[in-house]
């Protein structure tokens, strides 16, 4: 399950939604060093990852894979097991997680598909922590 998280949000309102959505793991980019500083005396016991290392987790990722590993791998996925907490502010200002199943995902995509055609490269200008540009980034 992810948990896309508004880029702008104080360390406060970032730390209430990790906590909320039970969130073992933060991916962050060292742009935001200061506030990942505040996040772990908060949060001590999030693993945090910054995108910069990214490279040396995709390497040990292969390395398992040609391994014997085969957790991920064999993984069965339902689709009606959560894909994703989306937090949104609506109109109190408050956010909320609207909870998406991985075939909500799958519903959207081939929404989108019948009716986005798309030739060439594109550019998506909309942030991953929205439901559109969490699911149309990679698949349209």
């Amino acid at each position: 399950m992810i948990a896309p998280i508004e880029k702008e949000l104080d360390s406060d309102s970032i730390a209430e939604l990790l906590t909320d959505s039970s969130s073992m793991l933060l991916v962050y980019s060292d742009i935001y060093s200061d506030i990942i500083e505040n996040l772990k005396s908060d949060l001590p016991s999030l693993r945090y990852i910054d995108m910069s290392d990214i490279l040396s987790f995709i390497e040990e990722g292969k390395a398992l894979f040609a391994g014997v590993y085969r957790e991920y791998i064999d993984t069965k996925v339902n689709k009606d097991d959560l894909a994703s907490i989306v937090y949104t502010s609506g109109i109190t200002g408050k956010s909320r997680g609207v909870m998406l199943t991985h075939n909500n995902f799958c519903s959207c995509m081939y929404g989108a598909n019948c009716n986005v055609i798309v030739t060439g490269l594109s550019l998506l200008m909309l942030p991953l922590h929205h439901t559109f540009g969490l699911m149309a980034e990679d698949h349209i």
